[in-house]
């Protein structure tokens, strides 16, 4: 009899002497007791018996010890054990004594967890079944459950210090190396020692060393298989008062009987795969996790229409392990290959993020041969799983391994982080996938970008709800129940489950960092700041320049990119797409899709788009926008000289409308024909009529020697405005500027208005015009004072400051180019009314050039 049993024997002996609520606790220990002696002589009996076993019997017994009842394991130790010579004597006595144990203890202890209100008479009675049958199997001298047997444990390979626990007590023993190999004992393995022979017990009952104790050694007994987190999970079965848990890897052991070659695995079921290792620890079930996971795999499963699904999301949010964890427990664990019998997985993820304590980590750079970094490493992926002799390096071998591929049945082929690869490989890819068979193939890419083959699927991150019940089922699953319990009651308050939310940004990554920290610092808010972390920020966005699918939508970044570094986090959604338009025909691209560019940038978290605005998001920093904006110049897919500085900074001053009147200006002004396509012809809701043809006139200012380009100018003009109106207006800057339209050679005489072209007319006009703004500022100064929300606010400011840029910048430079000798009156008038509004200090004018030379008239 072994240390564990001794241990248990005694302890019910010394139970026995106890006068209250002693037998509940004797058939509780009874029932720990069985429970380690039927694991105990399972481990042992598979330790001689599994390696005589073909391999889909040895399956068939695995399955069912991957969460098997005592029942279960009993009749697995009694047909084992009557295979060729008995390993361990069981007999139909034995059979039978120990399944009237297990009969009442599963219908009136509740499989060995003690029921409350069961009367302690009711309790002395099964006591007594139990004794008398322990009693009886103890006289059957079954060696391994009567016969002085010892347990061996050697740490370490550095030495052959082997720890031996025999009856009562254990030490330590010095073997030498012939008997450690003749025992075939392995470092950090548990093994049994009786009859001269040596089994191993591990993973069945695993021993664990606690430090900073006189008794440093525990035996767990294994529980059941967690396909989850890939972990045996164990109970301690030493003492009952502290029935702790335990978990462990105990990496492919259900799948151990897998052929195992240079590049490739055979799974237990036949499915062949090449080698890569799972990229996640725990796979939490919550809402949408589950969803995701069904959702995949009736494509995988049933989809019919399309060979290609793309799953899209950010860094950190899960996309590589929810694809893992399919093939996991859907295709590699089954007992019986179904549809799917090749998995090639194909990863371009060149760095992966290694996560330390609480909110921090570090990048690592991925570097195998497994690793792919173009279309020939997936071929040659490919060639590895399907077992071609071909040389992937040439083309017509390349083309060999295709063919053979697309005339293979049950391939699902993976291309893991997508986004890395090269544009010319990508386009490889979608070749490729273009060719698949749906009744024979299936493929699945994961990306941040937007660039989508076959179907899309879109993973977002987890809302403030999903953030805490994932926090809730990992700490579940790896804390103690009073961790547990204190978790519970930290995030019953409303501020902590938003600081939680908005530090982890509802990615798993974070989450589970955040988790970290919270459980080292034991649930304390001090633990919910925000940490500057260049790595973490980095690895989710320091490629963001990857993502982008499209030039389009790359443009759109780099122009809200631009106004941001001009001060707005935020701008109306019109006015972004009039700059978006203008920026695309200079690109001379014609097929664009603003809402989906918009999008876009708002499913990588860029942006948050609200009713009328746009806002850059707080997931995204400064420094990222840095790095991103010059990536993309750099690529010189978007050329350098397009985006002209000027006309932000008078936009983002000014606004749209006055911002362009201010531009059109500056000496370096480019008003080119997307310029005046965009704001002068297109924009007439925008608009008015006065300012589109102010932005015409210093267009034509630019080409008074290109008639040619005039006429055409002329021509198109007709299409946006009334005719009436450009005849005049065509009229007039042809007497103003000394061209002639060859189409309105006849139409000399039309009529123009001479106020339109006086001075008193354009100075009266400034004069009512900064009136205006003066009872503007009054109203806005009452508005803020009343407490208007800031955007309201800001929004009121730009518009006065607009206006009075486009009164200094288009019609004070007009009047100043005159003769104002006979206006000294009325220039007074105008430069009071710029000292009234330059009391405020938002609206100062007295810096404007023209208020300067002004001045000198009055």
């Amino acid at each position: 009899m072994d240390y564990i049993q001794h241990k248990l024997y005694r302890v019910i002996e010394k139970t026995k002497k106890r006068r209250d609520g002693k037998n509940s606790t004797i058939v509780g220990y009874y029932n720990v007791l069985t429970q380690y002696q039927l694991y105990l002589m399972f481990a042992c009996v598979w330790d001689k018996r599994e390696l005589e076993l073909p391999r889909f019997k040895r399956m068939e017994y695995l399955e069912k010890m991957k969460r098997a009842s005592l029942g279960t394991i009993l009749n697995v130790i009694a047909e084992l054990d009557s295979m060729g010579k008995p390993v361990l004597g069981v007999n139909k006595k034995f059979q039978e004594l120990m399944s009237a144990f297990i009969k009442p203890r599963n219908s009136e202890t509740a499989h060995g967890i003690l029921i409350p209100g069961l009367q302690e008479e009711s309790y002395q009675k099964l006591a007594e079944h139990y004794e008398n049958i322990h009693r009886q199997i103890r006289s059957m001298g079954i060696p391994i459950l009567s016969e002085d047997c010892r347990i061996y444990y050697m740490p370490s390979n550095e030495n052959c210090q082997v720890t031996v626990f025999d009856n009562d007590d254990y030490d330590y023993q010095d073997f030498n190396e012939e008997l450690v190999k003749a025992l075939d004992i392995q470092p950090g393995e548990l093994y049994y020692y009786f009859e001269n022979n040596c089994y191993k017990l591990s993973p069945f009952l695993i021993l664990k060393e606690i430090t900073n104790r006189e008794d440093p050694y525990e035996i767990y007994c294994y529980q059941r298989y967690n396909l989850k987190n890939g972990k045996f999970e164990y109970k301690r079965y030493s003492e009952l008062s502290d029935n702790i848990s335990y978990s462990k890897i105990c990496k492919d052991y259900f799948l151990s009987f897998q052929e195992e070659y240079s590049h490739t695995i055979c799974k237990a079921n036949g499915v062949i795969c090449n080698k890569f290792e799972n990229n996640y620890d725990y796979f939490i079930s919550t809402n949408p996790i589950d969803s995701h996971e069904q959702k995949v795999w009736n494509f995988l499963k049933k989809n019919r229409s399309n060979a290609c699904l793309t799953i899209r999301g950010g860094g950190g949010i899960g996309k590589t392990a929810l694809v893992q964890y399919i093939c996991t427990k859907n295709i590699f664990e089954p007992f019986r290959m179904e549809e799917i019998q090749y998995v090639i997985f194909c990863s371009a993820k060149d760095r992966e993020f290694k996560q330390i304590a609480g909110l921090t980590g570090h990048i690592k750079d991925v570097k195998n041969e497994s690793t792919i970094r173009c279309y020939k490493d997936i071929i040659r992926i490919i060639a590895w799983v399907l077992d071609i002799d071909a040389d992937y390096n040439m083309k017509q071998g390349i083309e060999h391994i295709e063919n053979i591929f697309l005339q293979t049945p049950g391939i699902l082929l993976i291309i893991d982080d997508f986004e890395t690869l090269l544009e010319e490989d990508k386009e490889k890819v979608v070749s490729l996938s273009s060719r698949l068979d749906v009744t024979k193939h299936k493929m699945i890419i994961t990306t941040r970008s937007q660039y989508m083959v076959g179907l899309e699927y879109y993973m977002d991150s987890l809302d403030q709800t999903q953030t805490i019940t994932f926090m809730k089922e990992r700490f579940k699953r790896s804390c103690t129940i009073e961790q547990y319990n204190q978790f519970e009651r930290f995030v019953q308050n409303r501020e902590i489950r938003k600081k939680i939310h908005e530090l982890t940004k509802g990615l798993p990554m974070l989450i589970i960092q955040l988790g970290n920290l919270l459980l080292l610092n034991g649930f304390k808010e001090s633990s919910l700041v925000k940490r500057e972390d260049e790595e973490v920020e980095d690895f989710l966005l320091g490629r963001l320049y990857n993502y982008f699918g499209t030039v389009t939508s790359k443009l759109l970044f780099l122009i809200i990119a631009y106004f941001y570094q001009f001060g707005s986090d935020e701008m109306n959604l019109e006015d972004l797409k009039i700059i978006y338009m203008l920026y695309c025909m200079r690109l001379h691209i014609v097929d664009v899709d603003y809402d989906q560019d918009l999008n876009e940038l708002q499913k990588l978290k860029i942006i948050k788009v609200e009713t009328e605005y746009i806002r850059i998001s707080n997931y995204i920093s400064n420094s990222i926008l840095r790095k991103c904006q010059e990536e993309l110049i750099e690529s010189e897919e978007i050329p350098r000289n397009l985006f002209d500085m000027t006309l932000f900074k008078k936009i983002m001053e000014f606004g749209v409308k006055e911002g362009i009147l201010s531009y059109c200006e500056t000496k370096e002004a480019n008003i080119d024909y997307a310029f005046i396509k965009i704001f002068a012809l297109e924009n007439m809701v925008k608009l008015t009529n006065d300012i589109r043809f102010s932005i015409l006139e210093k267009y034509i200012l630019n080409r008074l020697d290109d008639v040619h380009s005039l006429t055409n100018l002329y021509s198109e003009a007709c299409v946006y405005f009334d005719i009436p109106m450009v005849e005049s207006k065509f009229v007039y800057y042809g007497k103003k500027y000394g061209f002639l339209i060859p189409e309105l050679s006849d139409k000399r005489d039309i009529y123009v208005d001479e106020k339109e072209v006086s001075v008193d007319y354009y100075i009266q006009e400034v004069i009512g015009e900064l009136e205006e703004q003066l009872n503007a500022i009054d109203e806005f100064l009452m508005v803020r004072k009343k407490g208007a929300s800031q955007s309201y606010c800001l929004e009121m400011k730009q518009a006065i400051r607009g206006k009075l840029g486009s009164i200094c910048n288009v019609k004070l430079v007009k009047i100043l180019s005159y003769d104002l000798t006979e206006y000294h009156s009325k220039l007074l008038k105008i430069k009071d009314l710029m000292d009234d509004i330059s009391y405020t200090k938002e609206f100062n004018m007295k810096e404007n050039e023209q208020y300067l030379q002004l001045q000198k008239y009055v």
